[in-house]
């Protein structure tokens, strides 16, 4: 039996979970500020879309 650690290094599966989840851990905490700063600009782009579709309909009428 080869310690986990020894079949870790010579299993590319093995490589490239390890891989993975180191990148996967900071690109989730990356990923979830930038969503954050994504969202919050996404909010106000809607904002503004909806005032200003709501004053060219009153402006319609």
């Amino acid at each position: 039996m080869i310690a986990p650690s020894v079949a870790g290094i010579h299993d590319p599966r093995g490589m490239a979970m390890s891989r993975l989840l180191g990148i996967s851990s900071v690109s989730s905490w990356w990923a979830s500020a930038e969503m954050r700063q994504i969202v919050a600009s996404g909010r106000r782009v809607a904002a503004s879309i909806m005032s200003r579709s709501a004053g060219s309909a009153s402006a319609v009428r």
